[in-house]
């Protein structure tokens, strides 16, 4: 099974005027929907100080290891995992607080897709 990992942060700034999100790196079909769904709507920007990190290829699709990290970034208040054509697509949501914003964790992928944070 092969993924494709985001190596960048789409980043929701609050109160921003809804604009069009930028072109999908990753050619998502999903795209749209997603920041609409998961971001709700919120500005986007690509950013490469997040990494994502999913790898290739997997041998077990349900044991599948992920990292999220942005901790190059100050003050992050939210980092938001999904990914697009799994059937549940918001992994989760991490509120670091005064910790880092870093997770690593497993989670079921059922076929080739974007994980991003």
């Amino acid at each position: 099974m092969r993924l494709l990992a985001s190596t960048f942060l789409l980043l929701l700034v609050s109160g921003a005027a809804y604009a069009a999100p930028p072109s999908d790196p990753l050619g998502s079909p999903m795209w749209a929907d997603m920041v609409e769904r998961v971001l709700e709507g919120g500005e986007v920007v690509f950013d490469d100080k997040v990494k994502v990190v999913v790898p290739s290829i997997v041998e077990n699709q349900a044991q599948v290891p992920v990292t999220a990290d942005a901790r190059a970034l100050p003050g992050v208040t939210k980092l938001v995992v999904f990914a697009d054509l799994n059937p549940i697509q918001h992994v989760l949501t991490l509120t670091p607080g005064k910790s880092a914003p870093y997770i690593g964790f497993r989670m079921k992928v059922e076929q080739g897709t974007p994980v991003r944070a």
